[in-house]
C-alpha cells in the first residue's frame, strides 16, 4: 500500500466519521426541536388561558369601576343638592331668626326702662354699667 493509497483511505475513515457526527448531530437537532414545539406549544395553552383570565380581570375591573364612577356623580350630585338646602335654610331662617332677637333685645330694653321709670329712687350707677356691660371686665 502506498502512501497515497494510505492517505485516501484515511481520508474515507475520516469523512465517514464526519458524516456520522453530522447524522448525530441532525437527529439531536430533531429531537431538540421537537421538545421545543412541544414546550412552545404548553407555553401558548398557558399564555392563552393567562390572557382569557386576565381579560375577565380586566372586564370585572371595568364594570366595578363605572359602578364607582357612578356612585361618585351620585354622591357629587347630593353634595350639590344638600349645598343649595343648606343655603335656602340659612336665607330663609336666617332673617327672621335675627329679627326675632333684634325684637326680644328690644323688648327686653324696653321692659328695663319702664321698670326704671316706675322706681323711686334710681339705681346706683356701678349697676347701671353693669346691665350695659360697661363695666364688665374684658380679656
Amino acid at each position: 500500500m502506498s502512501a497515497s493509497d494510505l492517505a485516501a483511505v484515511v481520508v474515507v475513515i475520516v469523512a465517514t466519521l464526519a458524516c456520522g457526527a453530522l447524522v448525530v448531530t441532525a437527529w439531536n437537532l430533531v429531537l431538540a426541536a421537537r421538545r421545543l414545539r412541544r414546550g412552545a406549544a404548553r407555553l401558548e395553552a398557558a399564555a392563552d388561558a393567562l390572557r382569557n383570565e386576565l381579560l375577565a380581570v380586566s372586564a370585572e375591573a371595568r364594570r366595578s369601576l363605572m359602578r364607582a364612577e357612578d356612585q361618585l356623580d351620585r354622591a357629587g350630585h347630593l353634595v350639590e343638592v344638600i349645598e343649595q338646602a343648606s343655603k335656602m335654610t340659612y336665607r330663609t331662617v336666617a332673617n327672621p331668626v335675627i329679627k326675632a332677637a333684634a325684637v326680644a333685645s328690644g323688648v327686653r330694653r324696653g321692659a328695663n326702662r319702664l321698670r326704671q321709670s316706675g322706681e323711686d329712687e334710681p339705681a346706683p350707677p356701678s349697676e347701671q354699667t353693669r346691665r350695659r356691660g360697661e363695666g364688665k371686665d374684658r380679656r
